[in-house]
């Protein structure tokens, strides 16, 4: 065996470097972050050959006094803490005092700054971990930082770089990332001489939006926030219709740092899981705003993984405003296509679901609750006789819709002309309902609309205080330890679980449970049903419950509404449609699948290639 010997300091410098700069992204991050710290408004990134060539940030902030240039770019130097323990109080984006250091070790670097009540600047170079002294120079305040030939003294890990057009696709992320967790900041990416990313720093103007998110989603995203003392949550998120297929739409931050948080992502996907499907994500912006000392930013150099101390409380703060988001989201999707159809759509006469307690009766599986109507006449409007002009006007409109629903019967279509909004509506395919008005088409999936107003309808009996909840008694009563403190506690909830469907009596150092909810919790084992009680008992609710609640009923819903294949009535599909927009959540069925697509000129234009 070899004896053991000290690495050369110029390879620690350069094997401890990798831990920051992994690729050019890593140094436009750092240097960004350096920038906002020093409290700039502008800052400019150019790249060239995607970052390989060379990378250049300029910023307007305090700038770095002459005598201190030759400390910065020496690793653990930094003005940002004194003592470890500050991290955990830390509100800058850097403290490490290792990054220009990094990047020093891997590169050729020159750093140049000025303050503003300094005469001259000055500037120092760095190549390959090795500085030279620093001189003065003229400049304008602020900083700017360049970076040539990034891994020049480590060919393996430049051999490792991507395409040019890849690592460009990543500054790019990383600048939009910055562009939306400051929107004070002016920034601008600039490629080989090309402008890609330009924000105004006047926040998150549709221009900014657009640039983002693209023109088809930056204008449909809606805002959200709330307070849950201390902790915040803001941001943006995008209706059901524009979700995506990866989350490379989805920015996260804690405390205005873009991160990666595992818990974030199942808060999110949790909250919406009523309205995308599995592998859909939603454009999104999420901040979250936590006191420092409840959030560790030093799980990793690169300080884009973070920890909560209360993940519980993140969790579910997050899931909370995002129910509610999503529901205003969804909500003004459908109030969009209500105005477009122009339709003040009544109460239905009859409906679409047939009368259906949740709690005690359901429809056979397989049976769908849909009134059958014969029709004997297509349905036209029956407008008054105001005027004879009007009156010939009217007969006209009855003669041209009539023509229309004729022609499609004879087609073989279910069609009929809605008297209200007067737009068109026909089946297609035994499984999809055509609307159309003016230059608009809206296709509506017939199964996944009927399934979400037969949740809805029982989902609301459900949620009401009227009647009780159907009950299963059990064979044999599950029986719970518990000590003296804990029985007295599940004394006072005893109420609240009988409501929800429970019956329990107490033993000797025990919880005796005879009954629980029939549709609910009857096919669930032993121990799910006391880790519900548990949480009902020690907070007053429990999402296990509600997660169980929703998914049963969705089930239900889904086997009682009708099936692609089913051949509808005129009437019956008139029905279906007042019920679905009678709905403040109609965007989506249950399970997430979209109920409705909206496709105008421009998706059109896109289908056909003609944009």
């Amino acid at each position: 065996m070899d004896e053991i010997r000290p690495l050369p300091a110029e390879e620690v410098e350069k094997i401890a470097a990798g831990e920051v700069v992994e690729r050019p992204v890593s140094v436009v991050k750092e240097l960004i972050e350096n920038a906002l710290d020093a409290g700039a408004s502008h800052i400019a990134v150019e790249v060239s050959d995607g970052g390989r060539r060379s990378i250049t940030v300029t910023d307007d902030g305090g700038g770095i006094a002459f005598g201190e240039l030759a400390l910065a770019v020496r690793n653990f130097h930094t003005s940002k803490i004194r003592a470890c323990d500050d991290i955990y109080h830390q509100t800058t984006l850097g403290f490490r005092g290792e990054a220009l250091a990094a990047i020093g070790a891997v590169s050729k670097l020159t750093l140049t700054s000025r303050r503003a009540d300094d005469e001259l600047g000055g500037a120092v170079s760095v190549d390959g971990g090795r500085a030279g002294e620093a001189g003065r120079q003229s400049l304008n305040p602020g900083t700017v930082v360049e970076v040539r030939e990034l891994f020049f003294n480590t060919p393996v890990r430049r051999k490792f770089l991507r395409s040019r057009a890849t690592e460009l696709h990543h500054i790019a992320s990383c600048v939009r990332n910055y562009i939306l967790a400051f929107p004070e900041v002016a920034f601008s990416l600039t490629s080989d001489g090309k402008k890609l990313l330009a924000s105004g720093g006047r926040g998150l103007t549709p221009d900014v939006l657009h640039s983002v998110f693209g023109g088809e989603i930056g204008p449909k995203l809606t805002p959200f926030s709330r307070e849950y003392p201390p902790l915040g949550v803001s941001g943006l998120i995008a209706p059901p219709s524009l979700y995506r297929e990866t989350r490379k739409l989805q920015f996260f931050f804690v405390n205005r740092r873009p991160v990666k948080n595992r818990v974030l992502f199942r808060a999110v996907d949790d909250a919406l899981q009523e309205h995308l499907s599995p592998g859909r994500y939603p454009p999104l912006v999420l901040n979250l705003e936590v006191p420092p000392e409840e959030v560790d930013v030093n799980i990793h150099p690169t300080k884009s993984e973070v920890s909560f101390l209360h993940q519980q409380q993140v969790y579910s703060s997050i899931v909370v405003t995002l129910k509610e988001a999503v529901r205003g989201a969804a909500g003004e999707q459908i109030r969009e296509i209500k105005q477009e159809l122009q339709a003040d759509v009544p109460e239905p006469a009859q409906s679409v679901a047939a009368p259906l307690s949740p709690l005690s009766k359901a429809s056979p599986q397989g049976v769908r609750s849909i009134p059958v109507f014969e029709m004997g006449s297509p349905l036209v409007p029956d407008g008054p006789s105001v005027t004879q002009t009007e009156a010939v006007r009217s007969r006209l409109s009855v003669v041209d819709s009539g023509a229309v629903v004729s022609l499609a019967r004879e087609m073989g279509i279910p069609a009929f002309v809605h008297p209200a909004g007067k737009y068109f509506a026909c089946q297609l395919a035994a499984a999809y309902i055509l609307l159309v008005k003016g230059d608009r088409l809206i296709l509506v999936d017939q199964h996944a609309a009927h399934e979400r107003v037969l949740f809805s309808r029982m989902w609301e009996r459900l949620e009401s205080d009227e009647g009780e909840v159907a009950r299963q008694k059990l064979m044999f009563p599950l029986a719970i330890g518990l000590g003296p403190a804990e029985i007295a506690l599940w004394r006072e909830r005893v109420p609240l679980l009988e409501r929800l469907g429970f019956a329990v009596h107490f033993g000797e150092g025990e919880a005796l449970v005879d009954e629980v909810p029939k549709l609910l919790l009857g096919g669930s084992d032993e121990e799910r049903v006391a880790g519900v009680l548990e949480e009902l008992v020690a907070s007053g609710r429990s999402a296990k419950l509600e997660d169980d609640r929703k998914e049963l009923v969705a089930g239900l819903a889904c086997k009682g509404a009708i099936k692609a294949g089913d051949k509808l009535k005129p009437a019956e599909i008139r029905l279906l449609l007042d019920e679905l927009l009678s709905l403040k959540d109609a965007a989506s069925c249950p399970h997430g699948r979209p109920t409705m697509v909206r496709l105008g000129d421009k998706e059109l234009a896109k289908l056909f290639r003609r944009s």
